[in-house]
């Protein structure tokens, strides 16, 4: 969090986590919320292999306001994202 604020201070304005699972993070929900709340940062998204995305995302999505998580990159094979995302 430290460097995501430092970063924020030097005009950083979008933050994307990714590597080693995201929605795994057990506290994703609270980070998100977190790093959305730093002056400065319009932009947080995830970069996600959607793994646990089904079971969050409304929550990552609702986390304060305005929504805390505004985009998403999913980096699925065609089944799994099926899964996440069946009406697409």
């Amino acid at each position: 969090m430290v460097q995501a604020q430092l970063f924020a201070e030097a005009g950083v304005t979008k933050i994307r986590l990714t590597g080693g699972e995201p929605t795994l993070r057990k506290d994703i929900v609270p980070l998100t919320a977190a790093l959305s709340g730093l002056p400065g940062v319009r932009d947080v998204g995830i970069t996600t292999n959607a793994l646990a995305l089904r079971r969050k995302l409304a929550d990552l999505q609702a986390a304060g306001a305005p929504p805390t998580l505004t985009r998403a990159c999913l980096s699925c094979g065609a089944a799994a994202c099926q899964a996440v995302l069946p009406d697409t």
